[in-house]
């Protein structure tokens, strides 16, 4: 009996031993939310402070993202305008980027899907220019840097309760 046990325990104790292995191994070479190994998302900036890291894929505090050429979230900026885009500009910190979720599920994908069903007429764009972190000195900056050539029709500034001052 107490053989049985332990060859018991002992296949037990094998068997988890290589299930924790395989989930280990394929969340450290899986690119998706559920790496063991986050992936520091940051590159300075002068002026900003800091962006995230341009072309980038990556997971972070349990998010996974892509990272446009200009170090935001969402398809490349194209500057300049025509008379058919609608375009909104949204600048802010970890609310606006969407920290914790996927892309479709921040609010401005959100709102651009709204908007595209309301605005038939017009191509609906919606540029989320947010980091993490930013406050009201860094969304001035991204004003100023991409504002003028992004042209937009519309700038939504995500200002959230923890960017007042303390």
């Amino acid at each position: 009996m107490l053989r049985s046990i332990k060859r018991i325990t002992l296949c037990v104790l094998l068997a988890s031993l290589t299930l924790f292995t395989i989930e280990s191994g394929c969340r450290f070479l899986e690119p998706g939310p559920f790496r063991l190994k986050d992936q520091f998302p940051y590159v300075a900036d002068d002026q900003l402070g800091q962006i995230h890291k341009p072309s980038s894929d990556k997971s972070w505090k349990g998010s996974h993202f892509g990272i446009n050429s200009q170090g935001f979230r969402g398809p490349e900026l194209k500057p300049g305008s025509t008379p058919k885009l609608f375009r909104v500009l949204c600048i802010g910190d970890s609310l606006t980027f969407g920290v914790g979720i996927e892309e479709p599920s921040s609010w401005p994908r959100q709102l651009e899907a709204r908007l595209q069903g309301q605005l038939r007429e017009h191509d609906v764009e919606v540029i989320n220019l947010a980091v993490s972190g930013w406050s009201g000195a860094q969304y001035h900056e991204a004003w100023r840097r991409f504002g003028p050539t992004l042209v937009p029709d519309l700038v939504i500034l995500g200002y959230s309760l923890n960017d007042l001052p303390g």
